[in-house]
């Protein structure tokens, strides 16, 4: 992703919250650094998500025609220990750092776009989904290039939650065309 943004290669920062980012009820620690209460937390993160302008959804490149968006894949977004998954998001970016998708969620039927920004000097992506402006999920660059990514639900004035994002394997498509049944 760092390529596509035009970043060059710098070292990934890892969000690994509750590990090497945690709160304890009023401030979050991020690795050592001085702690910052979750209010002005919760800001930084609302703030990011948007600070974007409105974003067209991607278009698949046609022949000859370069992505504007790079596709981030389609995730499952569970809170950890829970049981199963019901919410789902699907995620691109923009080369101007810009994140837009779709967000589905298959027990209440819930649909909306998903819009929020990646910021370059913290690498920290920011999202939210629909009319939803005050809960916001925070998460890293760098573990959006991984299989599962520990993200935290900024959930307005109240305290965040660490979630989890788990990316779903993408489908095997047929290398042929599929033979269809003639029409006699």
């Amino acid at each position: 992703m760092t390529v596509f943004l035009a970043w060059g290669n710098p070292d990934p920062i890892d969000y690994d919250f509750g590990v090497n980012i945690v709160d304890d009820g009023q401030y979050v620690y991020r690795d050592g650094a001085s702690p910052v209460p979750i209010a002005e937390e919760t800001s930084q993160v609302t703030q990011l998500a948007d600070s974007q302008s409105q974003v067209q959804a991607p278009i698949a490149p046609g022949q000859n025609q370069s992505g504007d968006f790079d596709p981030l894949g389609v995730w499952s977004l569970v809170q950890q220990e829970q049981g199963d998954a019901t919410m789902f998001l699907q995620l691109s970016v923009d080369k101007q750092g810009a994140v837009c998708g779709a967000y589905d969620n298959i027990l209440t039927g819930e649909k909306a776009p998903v819009s929020g920004r990646v910021d370059r000097a913290t690498q920290r992506v920011a999202f939210h989904f629909g009319t939803k402006q005050n809960t916001v999920i925070e998460v890293g660059v760098f573990d959006l290039c991984q299989d599962t990514a520990s993200c935290v639900v900024h959930f307005g004035s109240g305290n965040p939650q660490n979630w989890l994002l788990v990316r779903l394997p993408a489908p095997n498509m047929p290398n042929t065309p599929a033979p269809t049944a003639s029409a006699n």
